[in-house]
């Protein structure tokens, strides 16, 4: 190429990059140094295409070129591809594409086993029912696949129609049925309780004819607005006599940092409830107010290894103010924050942005060489399940029982 055709070329360049950049959602103007990244990653793609012993695509060229950058990141920053966009966010609202059933994950006998059908969700209407088996999905049998390859088959396009064939009934009374339902998008329980009613219906009771009262939420993960709707039932507990209240927060992965600051807001009456600080934003500390603080009440936080994030965040604010005692395991170490920014090409990028700190100054953050992250237990109880579905086939008895019942005898 002659001197006059590569400038034109790199002319072109850097207005179609202009040009995309200007489209951009985060509105980043291409410096010298970004157009000298791109032009080394061009330069590496044409090489490639030239010489190479195969022909790749620019698809596994830019996925690969992708994964290579955000492996010198931490483990929770990366790419969304527009194809998982969807999904993604879908998730960051705690909720799911599908038809809403919870299923047994231990069951082996083929198929999916059916828990329950989740409050207002297509299964639901459909007449899906606890101990109902899918056995096909459109046809097609499913009991030789694993559970996550049938679940797959289930979700699809919100509004899409599927049908699911339902073995019912045992011995001479069973029988098959075909259900159609429209997919729809599925609002993850968020609330749970000791265990379900005949009516699997939550109960928010360990045991609500004994002697002392004592409330059990599950609380499954931080969605939009759980937060409210947590210290709402708090206060209807207490209306009903409660005298203590065990929160498990076993294996919840997070979710929303601000839900988890306003839960621990209505427990606490003043204090930092976190810190946060990075390198490109401004440190900020979180403090409780004394306005809506819910009464004052005797208070277990059940955690685990599982318990990450604003589980985390939660816990070790009660536990630094001495407002509950924590009950399990180690947690799991995620003190990091997560921006998600959108991207021109309808992708979204995952980006750590600060990492927070406890109350005491404490950081959560499980870092290589410091032995010394996470909330620690008051009580070091390990759990005897690690399903996060209901504890026995149909949701009678709380998840974790042991872990439940150490933290009654704390209570008490």
């Amino acid at each position: 190429m002659t001197a006059r055709r590569e400038r034109i070329a790199w002319l072109a360049f850097v207005a179609i990059i202009a040009a995309a950049a200007l489209r951009a959602p985060t509105g980043v103007t291409p410096t010298r140094r970004d157009l000298n990244f791109a032009a080394t990653m061009i330069e590496l793609r044409q090489q490639v295409d030239q010489r190479y012993v195969r022909e790749v695509s620019d698809e596994e060229l830019r996925a690969a070129a992708l994964r290579g950058m955000f492996s010198v990141l931490d483990e929770f920053s990366g790419y969304i591809p527009p194809s998982e966009a969807e999904d993604f966010n879908l998730d960051l609202r705690g909720n799911f594409r599908g038809v809403g059933i919870l299923i047994d994950p231990l069951d082996e006998e083929g198929g999916l086993l059916i828990v329950r059908a989740l409050e207002d969700s297509p299964a639901q209407a459909a007449g899906l029912r606890a101990g109902d088996r899918i056995v096909a999905v459109d046809g097609e049998d499913i009991t030789e696949l694993p559970h996550d390859q049938i679940i797959e088959k289930i979700r699809g396009p919100i509004g899409s129609p599927v049908t699911l064939t339902i073995q019912r009934g045992q011995g001479e009374d069973q029988r098959r049925v075909d259900v159609t339902m429209p997919r729809a998008e599925i609002v993850s329980p968020v609330l749970e309780g000791y265990g379900r009613d005949q009516q699997g219906q939550p109960v928010f009771w360990v045991d609500p004819n004994a002697a002392v009262k004592l409330g059990y939420i599950r609380l499954t993960r931080f969605t939009p607005g759980c937060a409210q709707r947590t210290g709402e039932l708090v206060e209807e507990l207490l209306r009903q006599g409660m005298q203590g209240l065990i929160l498990d927060l076993n294996n919840n992965p997070g979710g929303q940092l601000g839900e988890a600051t306003a839960l621990a807001d209505l427990f606490l009456e003043g204090g930092v409830i976190y810190s946060k600080r990075g390198s490109n934003i401004p440190s900020e500390v979180r403090f409780a107010q004394s306005l809506g603080t819910l009464p004052s009440f005797p208070m277990v936080v059940l955690v685990n290894e599982g318990s990450a994030s604003a589980s985390e965040v939660l816990a070790g604010a009660l536990a630094d103010h001495q407002r509950a005692a924590i009950v399990g395991m180690r947690t799991f170490g995620k003190g990091s924050v997560q921006e998600v920014i959108p991207l021109s090409d309808k992708g979204e990028l995952k980006l750590t942005i600060a990492q927070y700190y406890l109350p005491s100054g404490r950081l959560v953050h499980k870092v290589p060489g410091n032995d010394d992250y996470g909330v620690l237990p008051d009580l070091e109880v390990p759990i005897d399940y690690r399903n996060p579905a209901e504890h026995g086939r149909f949701g009678r008895e709380p998840p974790y029982p042991r872990q439940a019942a150490a933290a009654v005898e704390v209570l008490l």
